[in-house]
């Protein structure tokens, strides 16, 4: 009998700033990259949690008292949505 992999995770690392990272976790499937979740690090603690998948899915979650300041949070949003282009590939037409 052989096991049949269904999935498989990789993880990644985007630095953002010195401070600021992006944690991912990709999942693929049939060797393609099908959806990522990613915990937004500020100075190694956890400030929030991103999701993204194939099918245009996309979650930014911050808590209220999350000490960051809206540069920081632009700055991790305008990064995590380039690294899920490149991930999954822009569906913009040229």
């Amino acid at each position: 009998m052989i096991m049949n992999i269904i999935n498989v995770n990789t993880t990644g690392v985007t630095d953002v700033s010195p401070a600021l990272k992006l944690k991912y976790t990709i999942t693929s499937v049939a060797g393609k990259p099908d959806r990522v979740s990613a915990t937004i690090v500020r100075n190694e603690a956890c400030v929030g949690y991103l999701n993204a998948d194939r099918e245009g899915v996309f979650g930014f979650s911050l808590p209220e008292k999350n000490n960051l300041t809206p540069p920081e949070v632009r700055q991790l949003f305008e990064a995590a949505i380039s690294d899920i282009q490149t991930l999954f590939g822009s569906n913009e037409q040229a």
